[in-house]
């Protein structure tokens, strides 16, 4: 699922940031193989991320065309990622209330 090179980010993130980073990682990696339309057919470990506060950095990536990354905090032990070839993306999210159905 993740690489050396995230495993080792999670460990020496302070104990109470461990689980936050373990799920930004795994919404970055679901939000990347969402993008490029391929789903689990990349292998999880054939890419890794490289998260520096602000910063989001692919490495290894499965395809060479440009990838612009969001992380959001949608709720309490919610998180969230957008990835686009279009560097524009909105710094807010509009959650939407779908429990009519």
């Amino acid at each position: 699922l993740y690489t050396e090179i995230e495993r080792r980010q999670i460990a020496e993130t302070p104990e109470n940031q461990k689980e936050a980073l373990f799920y930004e990682f795994w919404a970055l990696k679901e939000s990347y193989i969402k993008a490029l339309g391929k789903g689990l057919h990349i292998p999880l470990k054939s890419f890794e991320f490289i998260v520096e506060q602000e910063s989001i950095i692919l490495n290894k990536a499965y395809q060479n065309s440009r990838r612009y990354f969001k992380r959001y905090d949608i709720d309490r032990g919610y998180k969230m990622a957008v990835c686009t070839c279009k560097p524009q993306i909105s710094d807010s999210v509009n959650l939407k209330d779908m429990s009519f159905f």
